[in-house]
């Protein structure tokens, strides 16, 4: 495969894992990776395997219903895919600990998702917690 194959690739199924991950669909997400695993560095947090990756993408459902990700831009590494996003939602159920107010946020983020050749081996997710956080505080 060229390089240009492949990131184009790489790309598609990076687009197609961040899709079924905001529509909650666990089994399309786990089979986007050779082996499921989440590195989620604000809660510094590893999920290593499918149970824990897919009970991931079922909290996520829950605690951010309607959330809407914004890809911003696509950065191409040897051997990683680097997607800068934006996050924008209703705080309609229960996130970092924080019960619902309501509130909307934004969240600016980083994913790198890491791949052996064409397979997708590691999703490792940068946000800034303190600024969301900030934003969800009730009044």
């Amino acid at each position: 495969m060229t390089d240009t194959a492949l990131r184009a690739s790489r790309e598609a199924l990076v687009r197609h894992h961040i899709d079924v991950e905001f529509a909650g669909d666990a089994d399309a997400l786990l089979a986007t990776f050779a082996h499921p695993r989440y590195d989620l560095v604000a809660t510094s947090t590893v999920l290593d395997g499918a149970e824990e990756v897919a009970m991931r993408v079922h909290a996520l459902a829950e605690q951010m219903p309607g959330a809407e990700m914004e890809l911003v831009s696509f950065r191409h590494a040897d051997d990683a895919v680097i997607v800068e996003t934006v996050t924008r939602g209703l705080h309609t159920g229960p996130l970092l600990g924080l019960a619902p107010t309501g509130k909307p946020y934004v969240s600016r983020g980083v994913a790198i998702f890491r791949f052996e050749g064409e397979d997708l081996v590691e999703e490792i997710v940068y946000y800034d917690r303190l600024s969301l956080m900030d934003q969800l505080r009730p009044d």
